[in-house]
């Protein structure tokens, strides 16, 4: 996010444009959590009731 921050916004497409990139952000950093949550006392984590989350093999660039 600092470095969209530094971009001159020009308008509303841009400020919808980085809205998007922090919502996006957002989300995969709560998911992230979700799914690396552990048991609370006897709350049920994700993990307990879905088994660990899928991945993807990585890719290169």
């Amino acid at each position: 996010m600092a470095a969209i921050s530094r971009r001159k916004i020009d308008g509303p497409a841009d400020v919808l444009w980085a809205g998007a990139l922090a919502a996006d952000c957002l989300a995969r950093a709560v998911a992230r959590g979700v799914w690396a949550a552990r048991r609370l006392g006897n709350m049920p984590a994700y993990r307990d009731l879905y088994g660990p989350p899928l991945r993807r093999p990585r890719t290169r660039r």
